[in-house]
């Protein structure tokens, strides 16, 4: 699950989907880049707990990735201890994704 789906977000959900993920893109207007390539989408603000929590619920992620700085990270951590993986660190997370395409070149430049 992306949380925020600008145009960073569009390439992870690219690369998570050849790996043969299934992504939700999460961001507070419809149509953001990420929901376009996504599996599905969600529209809420992420400083929404309660709309947070009821995504969570329905989608039941593996992994939640957040790419908003704008966030309830309370819930990120309420996740975490039940078990639900939260990336802490987006440019490892990019760089880990960028490896596995291109395991032969380092990314160049990590935004």
């Amino acid at each position: 699950m992306m949380l925020g789906s600008g145009e960073l977000g569009k390439e992870v959900v690219i690369a998570l989907q050849r790996l043969g993920c299934t992504v939700i893109a999460c961001d507070a207007y419809e149509g953001a880049p990420a929901m376009q390539v996504a599996d599905e989408f969600e529209v809420f603000s992420m400083l929404d707990g309660e709309a947070l929590e009821a995504a969570v619920r329905k989608h039941s992620p593996d992994i939640i990735v957040p790419e908003v700085e704008s966030i309830r990270t309370d819930k990120l951590y309420e996740f975490e201890g039940e078990g639900i993986q939260v990336t802490r660190q987006r440019c490892y997370f990019h760089a880990h994704m960028a490896s596995l395409l291109q395991p032969h070149q380092a990314p160049a430049r990590l935004m």
